[in-house]
C-alpha cells in the first residue's frame, strides 16, 4: 500500500527482483526514488503453507538509503540490517546512520528483534528524510 501511495512523486521505479527456491524467496535490487535517492534492498523470507494459505516471514534483511554525492557516486544516509552482530547488542537488529560527509556514526543504533522495520517502514523513513532534506518547501 505504501509503495502505491508514494508512486510516482517519490518512488520513480521499482527495480526489485526476487528468486524463489525451496521454502525461500530472496529479494534484491532497489527502489529508485526522487532526486537520485536509492533504497537498496537485500532480503530473505521463509515461505510455508499455513492454514490461511502461503505465509512468508522475513529472516534476513538489509535496507540502505543512498543519496547522490557530487562527483563521488553515492553516500549512505542510513542502513537497517540484521546480517551481522555488534558488540553489546543482544541480537543482530541494528541501524547504521551516516553524517552528511558519508562518515558512519558509531556505534550503530540497536533496534532489537521487537523493533526491526519492514520495507514499508523504511520507505516511510526515506520519504520523511527526503521531505526534510531535499524537497523544496511548498509555496506560501
Amino acid at each position: 500500500m505504501r509503495l502505491a501511495a508514494l508512486t510516482p512523486h517519490f518512488v520513480w521505479e521499482d527495480a526489485l527482483g526476487y528468486a524463489m527456491t525451496h521454502g525461500r524467496v530472496r529479494w534484491t535490487g532497489a527502489l529508485l526514488l526522487a532526486d537520485g535517492l536509492e533504497l537498496a534492498v537485500k532480503k530473505t523470507q521463509a515461505m510455508r503453507l499455513g492454514a490461511a494459505g502461503l505465509e512468508v516471514r522475513t529472516e534476513r534483511y538489509a535496507y540502505q538509503l543512498l543519496r547522490p554525492a557530487a562527483g563521488e557516486g553515492r553516500r549512505g544516509v542510513f542502513r537497517y540490517d540484521n546480517f551481522h552482530d555488534h558488540p553489546n547488542h543482544p541480537d543482530a537488529h541494528h541501524c547504521h546512520r551516516y553524517q552528511d560527509d558519508g562518515t558512519q556514526i558509531e556505534p550503530p543504533e540497536y533496534i532489537g528483534a521487537a523493533g526491526w522495520p519492514t520495507l514499508g517502514d523504511v520507505l516511510d523513513e526515506a520519504f520523511r528524510w527526503w521531505c526534510d532534506h531535499l524537497q523544496p518547501p511548498a509555496p506560501r
